[in-house]
């Protein structure tokens, strides 16, 4: 039986690089967007494939606290087990000497510096189901734990 939240504990990593990477609202977009192109990149099975990475959001008439933006791509998804490595702050599963990024920490930052809330779904071909977290940061730290509902 499968729990209903995944640890998120960040790795040590965090630590040191929270506080030294300033993204605005254009770098944190350009960041969600990057790990859906590193999805593309990472699966030769999706080689001629219609990709497509498709970003929408509220209008301005739409009071800020209820303002969304998403994200989303036809790569090939995520396992539970993926989803919540993909969420954990310091991980990454890129050769940190081969390829640039933010040692795991792009996602994290991007998503702290947008909202309040971030809810990430996934799903693969032949999966019977969607998958997915909610990531409340205010409840996070409210609660301090790292565990966020699935």
């Amino acid at each position: 039986m499968r729990s209903n939240t995944l640890d998120i504990t960040p790795t040590p990593r965090i630590l040191r690089t929270l506080g030294e990477i300033p993204f605005q609202t254009w770098q944190c977009i350009a960041e969600l967007i990057d790990n859906s192109i590193d999805a593309f990149l990472s699966d030769a099975a999706l080689e001629g494939y219609d990709r497509r990475i498709n970003v929408t959001w509220s209008s301005d008439s739409v009071g800020a606290a209820n303002r969304t933006l998403e994200v989303s791509d036809n790569a090939a998804g995520m396992s539970i087990e993926q989803l919540q490595n993909a969420v954990r702050a310091g991980y990454t599963s890129n050769d940190p000497i081969g390829n640039l990024g933010l040692f795991g920490m792009g996602f994290n930052i991007a998503t702290a510096r947008l909202g309040e809330e971030t809810i990430i779904l996934s799903t693969r071909s032949g999966d019977p189901e969607w998958v997915g977290v909610k990531i409340d940061f205010q409840k996070l730290i409210d609660s301090k734990k790292f565990d966020a509902p699935i």
